[in-house]
C-alpha cells in the first residue's frame, strides 16, 4: 500500500524488504532540483511509522518540498499525525550544546513514574 501511494506520487521504489520484525521502503524522487532520497521503517507490532527524508544537494533549501511530500504520503494513507510531546529549545540559538532543553527528564525508574513509594509499602 505504501509503495503504491509512493509511485502514485512520483516516487521511484528502489528497495522493498520484509524482515522478521520489521519492514522497511527505500524511495528516490528526481527532479530539476536533485534526487531526494526517503526512507520507511514499519515495526512489527507497533502503529507507528519511522521515517527519514533528505536531499543529496546539501546547503540549499528544499523549500519545504520533502515536507509537503510526507505529508501527500499521510494524508493518502489515512494516517495520523503523531505530535511530539518534548519541547526542544536549544541554549546557543545555532547549534546544539550540552545546555539544551529537551523537556522534562523521565523518571528514573517505574516506580516513581506510579508514585509507588517502595520503602512505605514495607
Amino acid at each position: 500500500m505504501l509503495a503504491q501511494a509512493v509511485e502514485h506520487l512520483g516516487g521511484d521504489v528502489q528497495k522493498l524488504e520484509a524482515g522478521t520484525s520489521y519492514g522497511y521502503v527505500y524511495v528516490t524522487w528526481t527532479s530539476w532540483q536533485g534526487t531526494d532520497d526517503v526512507e520507511f521503517l514499519l515495526p512489527d507490532g507497533d502503529n507507528t511509522v519511522v521515517l527519514r527524508s533528505a536531499a543529496r544537494v546539501q546547503g540549499v533549501s528544499d523549500l519545504g518540498r520533502n515536507e509537503r511530500r510526507l505529508e501527500q504520503i499521510r494524508l493518502k494513507l489515512g494516517w495520523e499525525e503523531v505530535p511530539i510531546l518534548r519541547n526542544r529549545r536549544r541554549a546557543l540559538f545555532i547549534v546544539e550544546s550540552p545546555w539544551d532543553s529537551f523537556g522534562p527528564v523521565p523518571p528514573t525508574d517505574p516506580d516513581y513514574r506510579y508514585g509507588i513509594d517502595l520503602d512505605e509499602a514495607q
